[in-house]
């Protein structure tokens, strides 16, 4: 068999695998014991790096701009675990026993932070080691999925090892549903083929950072993730190893626990690491700067704060970082005087005063927090909407909430610790929830009490709302209308009929029908799926709720139709397939529709 020899651990590898190698490589093989050299002269990669960033998300790369601020370890803190991460990257390959480092620790225990630091470091070293990464974030549709996981890391991939793109382009030009593929199938043909297929002299460890995999939203695809990352590992011959950080989930315990990949793991637990030393340097370092740069530092005391008051802080942090970071937060608005907050803090009780968990300090901060809340009610009913729908830029709330530009900001003020929101001068600007121990607080009633969000309910009174509140889409406000009616779609596929439900749909004003032209395939595909939502449903009416957005949205798509001259009736093919489908939705509507083309102008030439 004609093989060459290549990549890492001298593997020999058939010339078959790379397919017609005239169509794809110009360079010559040779028998095996022979190292060759790769030129591409693939005539499809342009195309087929168009097709790749349409399946990255950017947002997860460790230094995107969409990332504002990301957690990093305060200088100074973190020192030993940061140390063991770094010398554990830079173990010589035949030394290496370990190929899968799992960072875990409990809610705010500061995983992120470290997976931040470590990216930001490797780059020092970049000559000799490259670096992918992906950060899951569960309020980020792209990124609480693994769906452009590996097409992420294969773009890193790609600037690491510009050698290696034609490789990776040449796939996905040939296989346009190869991100439709398993994880596992995706990393193989991605990432472990292409750096194989280097030249020795070329290659360099690549290393993946995965923080958050208990972010994605899917358990199944966290365990899916872990278990494709240990079979890879288990071979042990590809120089890419994978730093991942998660909390202790069952779904991902059980997966790196069988033996065939606990041989290749190590971990770091940080529950099991005292943290208190850092989280003293990191209070005692705040505190100072909001002594020299806070607003109303001339009325601070030489001596606040008394070393007596930050112990009391780090007591009751219980090793978690993410206490520290909300008080400190807390303190520094500049709309307070931080004595004053200081003393907020000190005198919070807790609801259940025999509640022993660790973050029964959090939450007892979190409750007062949101005690100060001014409209708590609108501003609870923003959040719901947010946490059920994953919308959270700013734009679609303040359409969804009829708030003026800038009014949502002023709402969330005083969640200013816990809560970012962007200005509304880009369209990119959303709301951050700070940490995730936030979202988990809102989201357990025996946590948060009266500030629980019930998803289900929420749901339902949201819909309703949009419901009660959409009277119609003009020229000048059709974005607004899209942006409702994506949400009422995704509501629809997760709430429960309900009498209440019915009624909205029954007695509401809301134009389930298309807007306008420009907007057309994006309104009109959803309204479609709003159908099919529906006819499922069963509210007990013999589908009278069914058949009145059938009639609305009929009648309003002939109106719409019949606006338009043949030549733009005809244009695009699904013009024609829509008036199909809606004249079988109403059959008395076809000779309207029929007739409106008749009495428009001939269609020019527009081809088939």
């Amino acid at each position: 068999m004609d093989v060459v020899q290549i990549g890492f651990g001298h593997m020999e590898v058939p010339r078959q695998m790379f397919g017609d190698n005239t169509a794809i490589f110009d360079g010559h093989f040779t028998q095996a014991g022979s190292i060759f050299q790769i030129q591409s002269s693939y005539d499809g990669r342009a195309e087929a790096f168009k097709r790749l960033p349409e399946n990255v998300c950017p947002a997860a790369f460790h230094n995107s701009a969409q990332r504002i601020d990301p957690p990093r370890c305060h200088p100074g803190t973190r020192i030993k675990i940061l140390q063991d991460i770094f010398d554990w990257v830079l173990i010589y390959a035949q030394d290496r026993k370990a190929w899968i480092l799992w960072l875990n620790g409990a809610a705010g225990a500061g995983k992120s932070a470290i997976m931040q630091s470590i990216a930001e470091r490797l780059l020092s070293v970049k000559s000799i080691i490259n670096t992918g990464s992906f950060f899951f974030f569960r309020g980020d549709p792209m990124r609480n999925t693994t769906a452009s996981l590996v097409a992420t890391l294969a773009y890193q991939l790609i600037c690491a090892f510009p050698e290696i793109s034609d490789n990776i382009l040449h796939t996905v030009e040939h296989d346009p549903f190869i991100f439709n593929r398993s994880i596992e199938a995706q990393l193989e043909v991605l990432i472990i083929q292409p750096i194989i297929c280097l030249p020795f002299y070329l290659q360099r460890l690549f290393v993946v950072i995965i923080d958050g995999v208990d972010e994605c939203l899917d358990r199944s695809q966290q365990a899916d993730l872990i278990k494709t990352l240990g079979k890879i590992s288990s071979r042990r011959d590809v120089p890419v190893i994978f730093l991942v950080a998660s909390r202790r989930e069952a779904q991902i315990m059980s997966e790196l626990c069988i033996p065939e990949v606990d041989n290749i793991l190590q971990q770091i637990a940080l529950d099991d690491i005292c943290a208190s030393d850092d989280i003293r340097l990191f209070l005692n370092e705040s505190f100072s700067k909001i002594k020299n740069t806070h607003l109303h530092r001339y009325l601070l005391p030489e001596e606040w704060p008394l070393p007596a008051m930050v112990e009391e802080i780090v007591a009751k942090s219980s090793n978690q970082m993410v206490y520290a970071s909300v008080v400190i937060r807390y303190i520094s608005s500049p709309r307070a005087n931080p004595v004053h907050q200081l003393k907020i803090i000190r005198n919070l009780r807790l609801r259940d005063p025999s509640a022993e968990h660790p973050l029964a300090p959090l939450d007892a901060l979190y409750q007062y927090i949101f005690s100060q809340v001014q409209c708590l009610n609108k501003v609870l009913d923003i959040l719901a909407y947010s946490l059920t729908t994953g919308g959270y830029m700013v734009t679609r709330i303040e359409n969804q909430f009829n708030l003026e530009p800038g009014e949502l900001k002023m709402l969330l003020i005083d969640l200013a610790a816990v809560i970012r929101c962007d200005l509304p001068t880009k369209r990119s600007a959303k709301i951050t929830f700070l940490h995730a121990s936030l979202t988990d607080f809102l989201l357990d009633e025996t946590r948060s009490g009266k500030y629980f969000i019930d998803r289900e309910i929420y749901t339902e009174k949201l819909l309703c709302m949009a419901l009660e509140t959409t009277l119609g889409a003009s020229q000048t406000d059709c974005e607004k209308e899209s942006s409702r009616l994506t949400s009422i779609t995704v509501s629809l596929q997760r709430v429960k009929p309900s009498d209440r439900l019915r009624r909205a749909i029954i007695d509401s004003k809301y134009p389930f029908h298309v807007c306008r032209m420009d907007n057309y395939s994006m309104n009109t595909s959803s309204r479609i799926m709003m159908l099919r939502i529906l006819k499922k449903m069963n509210f007990n009416d013999q589908g009278d709720a069914y058949r009145h957005v059938v009639n609305v949205f009929a009648e309003g798509y002939a109106k719409f139709w019949s606006s338009y001259d043949t030549h733009i009736q005809c244009k695009v093919r699904k013009y024609r397939d829509l008036r199909v489908r809606i004249c079988q939705l109403r059959p008395e509507l076809s000779e309207h529709l029929s007739s409106s083309r008749q009495t428009k102008k001939q269609p020019r030439s527009v081809g088939p």
